[in-house]
């Protein structure tokens, strides 16, 4: 077993702060008959201080298991079984510190960035909600997810948006001051031009 894997599993965070600090092994290794990495293992047991340090310390949210199941999935299947709101509040504190990482390290690739969250929350968070619809008062943890969710999107298309308006600005700024300067220096030669001939004169 791996030593980071098993300090999740035995819920020793001291332990794993130290063992991630000394670099023992690779951050995403995977186990053999599950493909579970540690970071899997913490959001199965809504771990939120051993999912913040190995986030910090580089684990990927984004690796499936064996079984096609990605972080995300298992804390929201884990969330299906909330006893009460103490568990419902642990489960979105672990939620929200995954789309926060998600947010200050966003993959390279900004738009696939938002296609895979959309896919790796989006759809189980609709499935979840659906598999409530048949009961009288669905249960709120979901709708609160599905709200936490959003707001990310939204807050990642409105990055883009910025980001990209500040780009055409800067482009347009620089288009407009380059004629400028070829009318300067054209302007320039011509008076050096006039001055010549006049000495020449």
């Amino acid at each position: 077993m791996y030593i980071l894997y098993e300090h999740v599993l035995l819920g020793d965070n001291k332990a794993l702060k130290q063992a991630l600090e000394n670099k023992v092994e690779p951050v995403d290794n995977q186990m053999e008959r599950s493909g579970t990495t540690a970071l899997y293992q913490a959001c199965q047991d809504c771990n939120l201080t051993a999912i913040e340090l190995l986030l910090q310390h580089g684990a990927s949210m984004y690796i499936q298991n064996w079984f096609k199941s990605t972080c995300a999935w298992v804390l929201l299947m884990q969330a299906d079984n909330a006893k009460d709101v103490q568990h419902e509040n642990n489960y979105i504190r672990c939620f929200q510190a995954l789309l926060a990482h998600e947010r200050q390290h966003p993959p390279k690739q900004s738009k696939a960035s938002i296609l895979d969250i959309k896919d790796g929350f989006g759809k189980p968070i609709s499935e979840l909600i659906e598999r409530k619809l048949s009961l009288d008062e669905p249960h709120p943890i979901y709708h609160r997810l599905s709200s936490v969710l959003q707001d990310h999107i939204h807050e990642r298309d409105d990055s883009s948006k910025s980001s990209g308006s500040i780009l055409r600005h800067r482009e347009k700024s620089n288009n407009n001051s380059k004629p400028t300067a070829l009318t300067s220096s054209s302007s320039q030669q011509k008076k050096e031009e006039e001055e010549r001939r006049d000495g020449e004169t």
